[in-house]
């Protein structure tokens, strides 16, 4: 069993309900110069700050075409 997730960067889920709506649910990634500066607070020397926050910026970026591209095919 794998280990449970401390901190969800991204989730997107797209849904059919029983009656035929589709329900879209989202929680973006966290602001990458938050982030960013919760982890130099907490260690300043973390090796892997850079690849994190780069990832956040990278969701961020992909996450907001996704949902554009959603609700415009939903119409």
């Amino acid at each position: 069993m794998a280990p449970k997730p401390l901190a969800k960067l991204f989730d997107l889920q797209v849904s059919l309900t029983t009656d035929g709506n589709i329900l879209v649910n989202y929680e973006g990634p966290p602001n990458p110069d938050d982030l960013e500066r919760a982890f130099d607070e907490w260690n300043d020397e973390y090796e892997n700050t850079h690849k994190i926050v780069s990832l956040t910026r990278y969701l961020k970026d992909y996450s907001e075409k996704q949902i554009k591209d959603i609700y415009k095919i939903l119409g």
